[in-house]
Formats: C-alpha cells, sequence, structure tokens
C-alpha cells in the first residue's frame, strides 16, 4: 500500500511538472504557428522530395518563396539520414506538418521527464519513499528550468535526440542489454554527431563492447542504406562540404555569424574576443582536446559502479559545448545527467554534498536563461561578458568532473 502511494505521488509530481510545461508552450504555440527552425526541416523534405540539394538553403528559400513562406529559412547542416526520415512530411502541408512535429516534440518531452526519473530511481535503488520523493521534486523543478519550451517554441530536434540518448542508457543501465543500447546511440550520433562522446561515458561500463559495436554496426548499416538510396552517394558529398563551412570559428551561409552572441560554444566565444579564424579554430581545438582529456583523466580513477555512473552529467555537458554552434535549446541534453546527481545527492544526505548540488543548480539556472536577448536588450559590448551560459555550462563541467567531488557524493553509497 506504501508502495503503491508513493507511485501516486510520482504521477502528481510529474502532472504538476508536465501542466506548467504545457501551459508554457501553449502560449508559444498560440503565437508562432510555424517555429521558425521546423521552417527548415519541412522545406528539407520538399527538396527531398523534388531531388534538389537540401545543402543549399538559398535553395530552401526559394522553396518557401514558391510555397507562398516568405519567412527566412536557415540551412540544414544534418546527416543525410535525417533528410531521409523528415522526407514523408512533404506529403502534408506546413502548418499540418507543423503540428504534427510540436505534437510528438511535447510527447517526447513528457516521456523524457518519466522516463529519467524512472532510471534514477532504479539506479540509485531509492526505496525509501522521502528520497524517491526528493528526486521527483528535483527533476520536475529542473524539467520546469531548462529550456524545454524553447525547443517546442522555435520547432527543434533536440527533444527527440534526448529521447534516444535516454532509451540507450535505459538500456544500458537498467535492462543490461549493451548491444541494444550502443544500437539506440546510434541514430543520435548521426543526428547530432556530439553524442559520440557518450561512447566515453560508457566505456568503464560493463558491456562496453557490445555498446560498441551496436553502435557501429547500426551507424555502418544506416549509412550503407542512405547511399543505396538514388542520389545518396551525391547527399553525403555535399554534407561533408557543410561540415567543413561549419568547423570552429566559421560562419555559415545562411546561418547567424559565428560571433553572434547566441552561439555560447567555445568556438562562440573565441569568435566574439578575435577576428582571426585560424587562431579561433585552432585554440577552440586545443579546448575542446583538454576538456576531453582532463575529463578521462578524472574518470579512470572510477573503481566502482556507481563511480563510473557519476560521469554522466560531466560528459553530457561537453557534448554540448564543444558543438561549433551552441544556443539556448542545447542545454536541455544536461536533463538525464541532473536528474542521476540528485539520486546521489540524496543518497548521501551529507551537508557538503547539498551544498555542492545547490551550487551546481543555481549554475544549471543560468545556463537556462535567455541571457543573448538581454544582451541585445542591454545593448551590452562587454565581449568577456557575453558568454553567460558558456561559464554556467563550465563550472557544472568543473564541479562534476572532478574525482574528488564525486566522492563527496558516492562515499556514502553502497556500489550498484
Amino acid at each position: 500500500m506504501v508502495e503503491k502511494r508513493y507511485q501516486q505521488i510520482l504521477w502528481v509530481l510529474l502532472l504538476v511538472s508536465a501542466t506548467i510545461y504545457l501551459l508554457k508552450t501553449t502560449g508559444y504555440l498560440m503565437i508562432y504557428h510555424v517555429p521558425i527552425d521546423f521552417r527548415t526541416f519541412y522545406y528539407t523534405a520538399v527538396a527531398m522530395q523534388q531531388g534538389g540539394n537540401i545543402y543549399d538553403y538559398a535553395f530552401l528559400g526559394s522553396l518557401a518563396y514558391e510555397m507562398g513562406d516568405p519567412n527566412h529559412v536557415y540551412p540544414f547542416l544534418y546527416p543525410p539520414p535525417v533528410a531521409f526520415v523528415l522526407k514523408p512530411m512533404a506529403h502534408l502541408s506546413l502548418l499540418q506538418a507543423s503540428i504534427l512535429w510540436q505534437v510528438v516534440s511535447v510527447i517526447m518531452t513528457l516521456s523524457i521527464l518519466f522516463y529519467s526519473t524512472r532510471l534514477a530511481i532504479h539506479l540509485h535503488h531509492l526505496t525509501a519513499n522521502s528520497q524517491s520523493t526528493w528526486l521527483m521534486v528535483a527533476a520536475g523543478m529542473f524539467f520546469i528550468v531548462l529550456p524545454f519550451d524553447n525547443n517546442i517554441k522555435i520547432g527543434q530536434i533536440n527533444v527527440f535526440v534526448l529521447m534516444i540518448i535516454i532509451a540507450s542508457l535505459y538500456q544500458a543501465l537498467w535492462s543490461k542489454r549493451a548491444f541494444l543500447a550502443g544500437c539506440l546511440l546510434a541514430p543520435a550520433i548521426l543526428i547530432k554527431m556530439t553524442p559520440v562522446l557518450l561512447l566515453l561515458f560508457y566505456h568503464r561500463l560493463s558491456g562496453r563492447l557490445k555498446i560498441f559495436s551496436g553502435t557501429f554496426t547500426t551507424m555502418a548499416i544506416i549509412i550503407l542504406a542512405t547511399i543505396c538510396f538514388k542520389g545518396g552517394w551525391t547527399l553525403w558529398q555535399n554534407f561533408s562540404q557543410t561540415v567543413i563551412q561549419a568547423s570552429y570559428g566559421k560562419t555559415i551561409p545562411g546561418l547567424f555569424p559565428a560571433a553572434e552572441v547566441a552561439n555560447f560554444s567555445f568556438a562562440g566565444w573565441l569568435a566574439r574576443l578575435s577576428k582571426d579564424q585560424i587562431f579561433v579554430r585552432n585554440l577552440s581545438w586545443v579546448l575542446v582536446v583538454a576538456a576531453i582529456g582532463i575529463l578521462l583523466c578524472n574518470q579512470m580513477k572510477s573503481t566502482g559502479e556507481m563511480d563510473k555512473k557519476w560521469f554522466l552529467l560531466p560528459y553530457l555537458v561537453l557534448a554540448v559545448i564543444v558543438s561549433p554552434l551552441v544556443y539556448l535549446h542545447h542545454v536541455i541534453y544536461l536533463f538525464p545527467g541532473l536528474v542521476f546527481l540528485v539520486g546521489y545527492m540524496v543518497s548521501s544526505a551529507s551537508p557538503k554534498a547539498i551544498w555542492t548540488f545547490f551550487l551546481i543548480t543555481c549554475a544549471v539556472i543560468v545556463a537556462s536563461i535567455d541571457w543573448p536577448s538581454y544582451y541585445h536588450h542591454l545593448g551590452l559590448n562587454a565581449k568577456m561578458l557575453t558568454s553567460l551560459n558558456l561559464y554556467a555550462l563550465i563550472t557544472v563541467l568543473f564541479i562534476t568532473s572532478s574525482y574528488h567531488v564525486s566522492k563527496i557524493f558516492i562515499r556514502n553509497k553502497i556500489a550498484a
């Protein structure tokens, strides 16, 4: 009876968080009938149907104009498999496809909340009802704080990628189906590419060889399948040129300049400090490699299973900030790692763990604020100050990648 009661509390807490989320997004959906970023996905689908170059943003813009849409269409920057999945949308009107996209996005977002919370409770063996309740409360808070609503507002693809990542974590950490976990991670990598860093998280867990084989086998199958379709090889050639254009410090035609304050990646920050593109590119690579190296060194010190799982959050942060383009809507990728962190905190309950968790929470709140809109509103020209989101994410990365910090949370836990 007690267990059933707390399962009911779980549903109530998640329902409250979901209701607040839906209230926030409903306002956007009433104002923005067709989200700006979704236009890129829709006209990519139309271009695929017509056999055009989906990586030519001018072509996508001409399609929009011919179909009576005067709005700007941003370039399509994703690998060809994404375009093949989007292609059926061309049979719908722009508004119909937009409504379908947003409805499915909301369902994916609510699934992220539920499955992340459920997985964290299981992994931390939170049998004490008070511990489970605190985790659910904190999960609901992070769900509201993180910019999930921003993803709906602009029609982004991130909630789909994050749900795929959580499905992979579910299979690897709960169901112990390592090969399937790798198979599920493959689509996330082929959509966003930076989730490949999660292989470094997995490499210290049991079943890592099966995870790697599942990932690379599935990626090979998907890539070969797309190449076999008509025009598939040409798409991959065009995509390779796009990857070169999207490297650190470069401005992609049809997109914001790399130095735009909305871009708070390493490269965006450096591009605001220096106009030397070669310097920005080289130093960006140095920072990325150094961050990965430091995190790996700390991760290698971990021994117990719970020690190894601690490093999920820093790898998720790293997967965000190493991209050449990082915008507010990317911050949601931290969510499952933050929910896992709550599990460590409520299990330890030490004063040091609570204060450290409070500091991380403050940094996450700062990272989730749309500071670029305030920069524009205030006319702020202080270049060092126009990266508050990045500084907050680096703070989270610095704290959570420390092996000594991990011991504050884990020392009282029984290894899973």
